[in-house]
């Protein structure tokens, strides 16, 4: 007798114990589908930041990506003036005329340079501007959703 009751008694604690954790499993998941529908909320405003977001930076490089190769073309094309202008200038017999060219041609690829590096500058400002607004157009959108 007290073999099988030492091998029912765990087989009777489990049944006498069943619904303890059936209720609480059940608790459980109606807490975690209660928490998962507020989280899908937020995760959803998250979403719509982080897409938002990703539209201004994808703005933001597609225009300084430009910019840059803007600046580099117009780099190059100075660069071949200045090269030929500088091999016109040593071509000069005349000493005085040739260091005249030679630093005129400096200095028109020094001025030029100056122009075009101020534009990327300015662009490159600009652009980061627009990112800045852009975000908190963002941030602002999202706001309005919480308040509605």
């Amino acid at each position: 007798m007290k073999k099988s009751l030492y091998y029912f008694s765990p087989l009777l604690l489990s049944f006498l114990l069943a619904p303890i954790f059936v209720s609480a499993d059940e608790v459980s998941e109606s807490s975690a589908t209660s928490s998962s529908a507020t989280s899908t909320i937020a995760l959803t405003k998250s979403q719509a930041f982080t897409a938002c977001s990703q539209n201004a930076i994808e703005q933001r490089d597609t225009k300084l990506a430009q910019a840059r190769s803007s600046y580099n073309n117009t780099m190059n094309s100075l660069l071949v003036e200045r090269k030929e202008a500088e091999k016109e200038a040593v071509a000069i017999e005349d000493e005085k005329e040739r260091r005249e060219a030679i630093k005129e041609s400096v200095d028109s690829y020094k001025a030029q340079v100056k122009v075009i590096q101020h534009t990327l500058t300015q662009s490159r400002k600009t652009s980061l501007q627009k990112i800045e607004r852009e975000t908190k157009k963002c941030r602002d959108n999202i706001e309005k959703k919480d308040d509605d």
